[in-house]
């Protein structure tokens, strides 16, 4: 490994994993802050960077693979804005950058820029630049590293070589901060970030630099503004993101649109595969609250096509934020952050969400909530895709202390066994499934949209290629909660004398969910097979979902289906 300290421009420059069905996982990391970025690698593995440094967990089961502790990443604290602070290059090797400590007497501190082994963690080379701030990395095509920051003078880009960490050019703009950076097909670089404006107020500043010289091929200033996010479509063109949304000309830095949607407070932005602009932020609604806002912008004018903001059950409505957006392979849409819900008695929680909203509307397809031990500050700061759109976020929950915590969730989950009979009669039909294991599905929150306590479920048996399916409603009076809420223990529907419906017991739990149904199925078994066959239990106002689909039968016969062991499925099992 090699440590270098640069001189730029004159001057001297406790881990614990839950597992659970379908490859859902929680790893905390205890006593520790927060988790401001994930990323996942080609081979589906997750790369966590915050308070426990730079962590490595493997993607099926959350089992950290390496710890690098002493590598800084991101600050050390908590950020909701700016970064990526780590980032993946062609070869699997982990880039971080930090902050760290010079005097404390003083405040000073340096860039602490380090490339980690992919494979163990082990340190390539470790650059250190004084008197600079980090603000995102990003690697190119060459896998040479590429920081955004600022140096003494303000707003500034270093590029650095990926081989052994030395100094290929430097770009700075006198003043202001570049928060966020990013890196096209051709290896340009494009910068973003905030000048200083007024006392109250900063400006916006977008650069685009040659990725060999570091050369200025144009920038773009504007007052008032920011951004604090980036992302490039495939035409080359520029989304930024710190206040209202801006769309610039990759070609030549000219404004195409500014958009006037109701989201204020953007920290992050994407494009989808059609080149639409997807936001997530805060509103202020008309009452006064402050929302958990994502907006889909048209990608040639910056018209709005949807805005959903979105609330937790706190009767304050004050505090719910959206950090992190991500697009799915099919659109649909991943945001990250929290909601201010009730808690036990006078105590209002702030939880860690995860929301999905349908690519096209802006429907909710479901929320996730997880809540902390204490009733105060549990976030989702950042989030990722893997190749099948299982979805891994990262924050802080307040376990009495901050714990750092990875998520890896899930709607499609395996399960272990599916048992349907059909006897000829319809009252002696018989449904029962199970998805069970010694880890953790992650349970919609109490009193959030997603309790069935108070908006009830739906357990759905479907045949996905003949169509054939019934919903079965489980309605709210008769679920309860396991536990107290702090707890997080899950929720159990109990109606032994099948007064709502032919369903008399379901459990919903970490450690996976049963459901026991039998008389009044409407669903038959008098083909000669199934082939397949799919269970979805969907709670709450569709916040939470749990979809199985069990092929490979070990009975397929007229009257009987059995199915062990299923995978997750592909996609969550839907009638034709």
């Amino acid at each position: 490994m090699s440590r270098i300290l640069l001189t730029l421009l004159g001057a001297s420059a406790v881990v614990f994993a839950t597992t659970a069905p379908g490859g859902a996982w929680v790893s905390t990391f205890h006593h520790l802050e927060g988790i401001t970025a994930v990323r996942v690698n080609a081979t589906g593995d997750v790369v966590a960077a915050g308070s426990p440094g730079v962590v490595k967990l493997r993607g099926s089961d959350g089992v950290t693979l390496w710890r690098a502790a002493d590598v800084m990443a991101g600050g050390g604290g908590i950020s909701e804005v700016g970064g990526p602070p780590i980032a993946i290059d062609g070869t699997g090797a982990v880039l971080a950058i930090g902050a760290r400590l010079v005097s404390l007497p003083q405040g000073t501190s340096e860039l602490e820029v380090t490339k980690l082994d992919g494979n163990t963690g082990a340190a390539a080379w470790t650059v250190d630049v004084p008197d600079w701030g980090p603000g995102a990395v990003a690697v190119d095509g060459a896998d040479d590293v590429v920081v955004a920051g600022a140096d003494l003078l303000g707003f500034g880009v270093l590029k650095l070589a990926g081989g052994d960490g030395s100094v290929l050019w430097q770009y700075g703009l006198g003043a202001g901060f570049a928060w966020t950076v990013a890196v096209d097909g051709q290896g340009n670089v494009f910068a973003a970030g905030t000048l200083p404006n007024t006392p109250s107020s900063s400006g916006l500043a977008v650069v685009k630099l040659d990725g060999a010289t570091g050369a200025e091929l144009w920038r773009h200033i504007e007052y008032p503004g920011g951004a604090f996010a980036i992302a490039l479509d495939s035409a080359g063109d520029v989304a930024t993101a710190g206040g209202p949304v801006v769309k610039l000309s990759g070609a030549d830095g000219s404004e195409q649109w500014h958009s006037a949607a109701s989201v204020r407070g953007v920290v992050s932005v994407v494009f989808d595969a059609a080149g639409e602009v997807v936001a997530a932020g805060s509103s202020t609604s008309l009452a006064g609250s402050v929302d958990f806002t994502v907006v889909k912008l048209a990608g040639d004018t910056g018209a709005e096509r949807w805005s959903r903001a979105l609330e937790g059950t706190s009767s304050d409505g004050i505090f719910n934020a959206a950090y992190q957006v991500a697009v799915d392979s099919t659109g649909d849409v991943l945001a990250a952050g929290y909601f201010r819900n009730l808690g036990n008695g006078p105590v209002v929680d702030e939880d860690f969400a995860v929301v999905k909203l349908d690519g096209a509307s802006g429907d909710q397809v479901w929320r996730s909530e997880i809540n902390g031990k204490d009733t105060s500050l549990d976030r989702a700061l950042t989030l990722a895709l893997d190749a099948s759109d299982n979805v891994v976020a990262g924050g802080v929950l307040s376990d009495f202390s901050y714990d750092s915590v990875v998520v890896k969730m899930s709607e499609r989950i395996p399960a272990r066994k599916l048992v349907v009979s059909d006897p000829g009669d319809v009252a002696r039909r018989k449904l029962a499934v199970a998805a069970t294991g010694s880890g953790v599905l992650v349970i919609p929150a109490e009193t959030s949209t997603g309790d069935p306590t108070a908006s009830g479920a739906t357990l759905q048996l479907l045949n996905p290629s003949t169509g054939e399916q019934q919903t079965i409603p489980l309605p709210a009076p008769y679920w309860k909660r396991l536990g107290a809420k702090t707890a997080g223990h899950g929720y159990v529907y109990d109606d032994k004398a099948g007064i709502a419906g032919p369903c008399q017991s379901i459990v919903l739990k970490p450690s996976g969910l049963r459901a026991s149904c039998h008389g009044a199925l409407s669903f038959s078994l008098d083909e000669p097979s199934q082939g397949s066959l799919g269970v979805v239990l969907t709670t709450g106002d569709h916040a939470g979902k749990y979809c199985m689909l069990f092929g490979s039968p070990v009975r397929d016969v007229t009257g009987s289906f059995l199915s062990k062991s299923a995978p997750q499925p592909s996609a969550c099992p839907m009638v034709p």
